[in-house]
């Protein structure tokens, strides 16, 4: 099956392609500016870092379904996405935030036990419950804006 061939205009001029864009890029410069903000210090590398307020996994996904259900009401897509959604918002705040706790103990017991030199995992995995929500909130009011105003 052959793509059409103007498949790369239909995406890059599709609303449900860039709502989802945006929510992200808002959600991680809103993440360095807090962190800039709380910890005094300003780094590049946060815009691709994970955890952090508002979490941007929650605002890409919320951004998708919202975007959907604008574009096609609450469609059976729209379910998928809902779903699929509540999986890796929940996911985002539960089994990952688990996970950088976890992360930080082994690091105390590897510093207390001299284990490896050169053993650190990485401890900002996840998202609070905080974090998640304002994340989902960002997400629908760029879907929102996205589809009524522009």
């Amino acid at each position: 099956m052959a793509l059409p061939p103007d498949i790369l205009n239909q995406i890059f001029t599709s609303k449900l392609f860039w709502i989802p864009v945006i929510a992200m890029i808002i959600a991680n410069i809103l993440k360095m500016i807090i962190i800039a903000l709380v910890h005094r210090e300003f780094s590049l590398q946060t815009l691709l870092s994970y955890g952090g307020m508002p979490s941007a996994h929650a605002a890409i996904v919320s951004a998708v379904t919202t975007s959907i259900l604008f574009a096609q009401g609450a469609s059976a897509l729209f379910f998928v996405a809902l779903f699929m959604s509540l999986i890796t918002i929940r996911d985002a705040f539960g089994v990952r935030w688990q996970s950088g706790q976890q992360a930080k103990l082994l690091n105390k017991i590897n510093a207390v036990f001299d284990i490896e030199e050169d053993f650190t995992l990485k401890e900002i995995l996840g998202h609070t419950k905080s974090q998640a929500f304002f994340g989902v909130l960002l997400g629908i009011v760029v879907a929102v804006i996205g589809f009524t105003v522009f």
